[in-house]
């Protein structure tokens, strides 16, 4: 290789779209077709033998049986395969046959527009002069000052206009006008405009363009432009039409894939809206029904005056999207016959296109293609000679000037003259023998080619061989040789994981960082898995695992290997041998030859293969396929289950900060602590997602093999350890990981950052417990700046549900359905004291608990300026169950005791009201201690009055002696009933009544109510005396005679006693 010039060539010369290739390098990087097949009757069996290019050439191009005959060839193959190769192969063949009476008109991809396909038609010399150019210079003009995204906007709308006026849709009424509506929301407008999206695939084949597309892109919808998701439909029932709704519930996929609607659905809509693709950009690009079929029936007019025949190359039949239809209409029009009269010109069409895009018009013309041309995958690859003179000649092409190579071509292209390139980076290297000239294969090898060829994972047409070995190889090595294969870093190693292990070790004992260690690693296992037999073998002298010493040396790994090998590399001692991979390096002109017989590549004799577990291999075959192929990971389970175990085993957990309660809460919640990506059971139900990358890769496998080499049994019980053989790289390994993310799973666990202090979950607690205390009446305090710490460390049996009597039903109610529902009191105190308990030694399950009071007094004292108040609108649904029980109790007590601080103040209120009526005091009035004691000394001379004069009444003096005695407990439970809660918060609210004011209170007003009921019972009976006497007459004037009576009886009882 010639760097200098490969750096300025490359570009050049790699370029896969050969139409964009100059003559001279595509016709000095051309290797033979070989795999091609060819039928005449599509509607019968294809012929399956394959023939070569040179004889599909002279069958129907260098053939004058059929030079007058009209043909439509049709060239088909997968995306890459190289039917733009082939066609500019026909082209150049045709150049070359200097034919007279005809024109050969190329219609390039390369100018890959409605208007630059149309252009090409109309710049043939022969037709310059046409006289009907104006569908030409319409089409020129069409949209011609419109921005980009306003056409883009013109095209949507177009396909709407389309949809409302299809009266023939294969859609049903109901599902038509909900489709349009779907179309018409702006969040599936969004959607369809795109990055990528349809609109812009369409609008990208209408506006003239200077870029290449060298894919097969299609002009059309795909399926998963109608595919949609929960989220996106989530969105749209806020904001679209029911009928667009409607309609966007139908393109949800069912768990399985499928979808609710058999005869609506995105692959019915695909086939729907594709269907008038082409009458939308015809309409979007000035074009009118008619307009191509009649300018291509007037150049073929044109060509027949001049007495010329027309070949026409169409690379790709979906450059010419919206008139492609309209084109294949015009190719199938034969000159002879019944349209003879036209006077047309001969035609010769040849057609290039994707098997995809054959199948949308296949059935519709099957009898009017005369030939098609299959070029199959592996057309180059399946010959071996040829894969690897297809990869040195472009190597070498670059490695040549660009005029060098144009005189080469200049002067006839003679394979004699081929121009080699001097080898200016290695003294010797490998070589593949071209008529006698050596190209060398520097940065690859003969093997190397073939493994890489057979590496890749898409189609293997020459496409691919440029993209994916040919063009990153070199880049690679021209841009930074110590990364080298850089390309190849991230790419499976096709190595027993004995041999990896082993040169993990080796390096791991060589004096390089880590970081160039990781380097190192990454770099030998693509080369020994690519360059070599995928061994360590040193069998053979200057070899190690099939790959030259020199290899090693030249990329900078010599260190390595002369580990392995036991001596000093000399580069200069040991020459690269050249392969001998098939006997037909001397095959000078490129004759067809089989592939080479399995042993034609040399295998060293491997190193004996230890006994394996198979059970590990399966695993590591899962591990390898995931991330290598990218493959779902299938049985993730365990190993996922072990990570989880290693990682909460492995982290002191306390010194981190991280009290027991929260590890225990993760470890039984029903999300896993990690969570594989692509696992194939529980998909996100992980609160660590492990990406596939090198990193993770090596973790699995570490874990693997702890669970399956590893594996004990105790009773019933099997556990992984860290005992098997090569155990200590796995263990550094999974440690190393450990400490580097060992923070991710501390904050997790946590469930807090920095500033925060303690979770959301205790927080919750801790204020629920507040609660539950005041509205329990077990504290009681005056204001919050009052409520202690002590609260949480108390005796639990101090804790019990109290007897609520005297507080309102909704009070009651909430401590009784709530507060201490289902041991949820119980269970939440818990919480906090095993948050805040210090486990000492191994007793993670004593009873008896070791506060940190320091830690549990900051978050308190936190908790009490703020009020014990949070915002539970805004704490985040955690995914640990187990978080949530505090959250959601608090809630549950937060969302009424509103309600039951209003009902409590109300009822308080209605109480002192009452009590006022029986002081006879006016409204607002205070009731102080001495207005209680002194009502309960009139209600003591009551019942002394009523004992005194006989009356029947129950006597109630020792209850007004012990109410007077409670006369200052009655008067301060009087203050809290009458106090202003106006402008009160609601907890102040519920600290105010914590105490159970009203209990006093209803008692006190039961006996006042007592009291009056016998007062009134003595009135009424004193009343009825009166009445009895004064009917009897002995009553008058307000006047018991019955008293001067007996005053006079005791007068004269008096006398005698005087005397």
């Amino acid at each position: 290789m010639n760097k200098q010039i490969a750096l300025k060539r490359l570009k050049d010369v790699l370029n896969v779209d050969s139409i964009n290739s100059t003559q001279s390098d595509f016709l000095s990087t051309h290797v033979p077709f070989r795999k091609i097949t060819v039928t005449n009757d599509l509607s019968g069996t294809p012929v399956s033998d394959y023939i070569s290019e040179d004889e599909v050439f002279s069958k129907y191009f260098n053939n004058s049986d059929v030079y007058n005959e009209h043909q439509l060839i049709v060239v088909d193959g997968s995306s890459g395969s190289g039917k733009s190769h082939f066609i500019r192969w026909i082209e150049a063949k045709l150049s070359a046959l200097d034919v007279q009476n005809d024109v050969v008109l190329m219609i390039r991809r390369s100018d890959n527009t409605l208007k630059g396909t149309i252009k090409q038609f109309l710049n043939i010399d022969e037709v310059k002069n046409i006289k009907n150019k104006d569908i030409y210079e319409r089409l020129v003009r069409a949209n011609q000052n419109v921005s980009e995204q306003k056409f883009k906007y013109e095209i949507y709308h177009k396909f709407l206009v389309e949809i409302a006026d299809d009266e023939d849709s294969s859609l049903s009424s109901s599902d038509q006008k909900n489709f349009r509506e779907l179309l018409s929301s702006s969040e599936f407008e969004e959607r369809m405009l795109m990055a990528g999206g349809p609109i812009e695939r369409i609008y990208s084949k209408i506006v003239d363009s200077n870029t290449t597309n060298d894919e097969d892109v299609l002009a059309l919808f795909e399926i998963e432009d109608f595919t949609l998701d929960y989220d996106f439909n989530m969105k749209l029932k806020n904001n679209a039409s029911k009928k667009a709704v409607k309609m966007a519930n139908k393109l949800l996929p069912e768990t399985d894939g499928s979808f609710p609607d058999d005869e609506c659905n995105p692959e019915i809509l695909v086939e729907y809206m594709n269907s008038i693709v082409e009458p939308v950009i015809k309409a979007c690009a000035g074009l009118e029904p008619g307009d191509f079929q009649q300018i291509f029936k007037e150049i073929r007019q044109e060509l027949f005056l001049h007495g010329k025949n027309l070949i026409l190359l169409i690379e790709d039949i979906t450059s010419c999207t919206g008139i492609n239809r309209d084109l294949l209409d015009a190719l199938i029009v034969k000159h002879t016959g019944e349209n003879a009269k036209d006077n047309m010109c001969r035609l010769v069409s040849v057609i290039g296109t994707t098997t995809e895009y054959f199948k949308e018009f296949r059935s519709n013309y099957l009898d009017r293609i005369t030939t098609m041309v299959t070029i199959e995958d592996g057309a180059i690859g399946n010959n071996q000679d040829d894969l690897i003179q297809f990869v040195a000649k472009y190597l070498n092409v670059m490695s040549v000037s660009g005029e060098d190579i144009k005189k080469w071509h200049k002067d006839g292209a003679l394979d004699s003259e081929y121009p080699v390139h001097k080898e200016t980076e290695v003294n010797n290297w490998e070589y593949y023998i071209y008529i006698g000239k050596k190209i060398s294969l520097y940065p690859l090898t003969k093997r190397a080619i073939v493994n890489l060829y057979n590496g890749i994972d898409v189609h293997k047409t020459p496409r691919y061989i440029i993209r994916k070995i040919i063009e990153p190889a070199v880049d690679s090595i021209i841009q930074d040789k110590k990364m080298f294969p850089k390309f190849l870093l991230s790419k499976k190693p096709n190595l027993s994981f004995e041999i990896v292990d082993r040169v993990k070790s080796t390096i791991t004992n060589m004096p390089n960082d880590e970081e160039e260690k990781a380097v190192m690693t990454q770099r030998l296992l693509a080369i020994l898995s690519y360059w070599g037999d995928c061994t360590l073998d040193t069998s053979k002298k200057g070899y190690l695992g099939a790959i030259n010493v020199n290899i090693f040396a030249e990329f900078g790994l010599s260190s390595f290997a002369e580990k392995i090998l036991g001596y000093k590399v000399d580069g200069e001692k040991f020459i690269i041998e050249s392969e001998d991979i098939t006997d037909s390096g001397n095959n000078d002109q490129g004759e067809n030859t089989e592939p080479p017989a399995p042993g034609s590549i040399p295998t060293p004799i491997p190193e004996p293969k230890p006994v394996v577990n198979k059970a590990f291999e399966d695993f590591a075959k899962i591990l390898s396929e995931w991330h290598y192929d990218k493959k779902s990971f299938t049985k993730a389970y365990q190993v996922r289950d072990e990570i989880s175990k290693f990682i909460f085993a492995n982290i002191s957990w306390q010194q981190e900060g991280v009290p027991l309660v929260s590890v225990q809460m993760v470890e039984k919640s029903s999300f896993d602590l990690v969570e594989i990506e692509r696992q194939d059971k529980k998909v996100d139900k992980g609160l660590v997602l492990l990406e596939d990358n090198d990193e993770t890769y090596q973790l699995l496998l570490a874990i693997g093999k702890s669970w399956y080499l590893g594996k004990k049994r105790e009773g019933n019980t099997e556990y992984a350890s860290w005992d098997f053989d090569g155990s200590t790289s796995s263990i550094r390994v999974a440690t190393s990981w450990l400490e580097k993310h060992k923070k991710t799973f501390v904050d997790i666990v946590k469930a807090f950052d920095q500033k925060a202090k303690c979770p959301d979950y205790l927080k919750c607690s801790m204020i629920a417990e507040v609660y539950r205390g005041l509205l329990n009446g077990d504290q009681q305090v005056s204001r919050v700046s009052d409520i202690r710490v002590d609260t949480y460390i108390k005796e639990n049996n101090l804790r019990k549900k109290s007897e609520l009597n005297g507080h309102s039903q909704e009070w009651c109610d909430l401590v009784n359905n709530i507060v201490y529902a289902n041991s949820a009191a119980e269970n939440n105190i818990d919480l906090t004291q095993r948050y805040f308990n210090l486990i000492q030694g191994n007793q993670k399950n004593a009873k008896r608990k070791i506060i940190n009071y320091n830690l549990l007094e900051l978050i308190f004292k936190e908790l009490r300026s703020n009020s014990f108040d949070i915002d539970l609108e805004n704490l985040e649904t955690d995914k640990i169950k187990a978080r949530n029980d505090s959250k959601d109790y608090l809630k549950k007590i937060v969302s009424r005791v509103d309600k039951v601080a209003s009902a409590e103040c109300l009822e308080g209120k209605t109480l002192y009201e009452e009590a006022l009526t029986f002081f006879g005091f006016p409204k607002d009035s205070e009731i102080e201690t001495d207005d209680i004691k002194d009502l309960m000394n009139e209600v003591i001379e009551f019942y002394k009055d009523t004992e005194t004069n006989g009356v029947n009444v129950s006597l109630k003096t020792n209850e007004a002696m012990s109410f007077k005695d409670k006369g200052a407990d009655i008067s301060k439970a009087f203050a809290i009933l009458s106090a202003d809660t106006t402008d009160m918060r609601t907890l102040e609210k519920i600290i105010l009544y914590s105490k159970n004011p009203m209990q006093i209170i209803k008692q006190f007003i039961g006996f006042l109510k007592k009291v009056d009921e016998d007062r009134c019972n003595v009135h009424s009976e004193m009343l009825a005396a009166k009445e009895s006497l004064t009917r009897s007459g002995n009553w008058s004037n307000d006047v018991d005679p019955r008293f001067d009576e007996n005053k006079s009886a005791f007068d004269d009882l008096m006398s005698l006693l005087e005397d």
